[in-house]
């Protein structure tokens, strides 16, 4: 990025090198809410459509849940940003990779339980066979654990 950075500057003066900044950015800046607003939905449409008392809590309006959950991941993201800055000889790069490794399960179970629906939707499946992707609360949790131990485990 540098190299770009010195030839606009050496082609346009000081004005292209700060547009080639501003550019490199927009563009780091739009990647990162890409992936947040990403994990905000996931998580959304996975709490409301596996929980009962979301739901009932949420209502017909899933958007009270969806800015719930912005709230909560910028409230966390706050505190990591502040943690960085007040805790002496905190990592930056280990809270970016602390948070890749927790967006990684709910988007798996996400898309796990997209096919899921659309399995149960399209009827491709016989009622007894509907029981089995049916587990109970307990089962998911402990899948997703391992899921997670098993990605963290192979990351790090």
């Amino acid at each position: 990025m540098a190299v770009q950075t010195l030839f606009l500057e050496e082609l346009m003066g000081p004005i292209g090198r700060l547009l080639f900044l501003v550019a490199a950015w927009l563009l780091i800046w739009n990647t990162q809410m890409t992936v947040a607003e990403a994990l905000v939905r996931d998580l959304t449409n996975g709490l409301y459509l596996a929980f009962d008392k979301v739901r009932r809590w949420a209502g017909k309006d899933v958007m009270k849940l969806y800015f719930t959950m912005w709230s909560i991941y910028i409230a966390v993201s706050f505190i990591l940003i502040a943690l960085q800055y007040f805790v002496p000889g905190a990592n930056p790069f280990a809270y970016v990779k602390l948070a890749a490794l927790l967006s990684f399960p709910p988007i798996i179970l996400s898309s796990l339980y997209a096919a899921v629906v659309l399995l149960r939707f399209k009827k491709l499946l016989d009622k007894p066979l509907l029981g089995l992707l049916k587990p109970n609360k307990l089962a998911v949790m402990a899948l997703a654990a391992a899921v997670y131990m098993a990605v963290a485990g192979v990351i790090a």
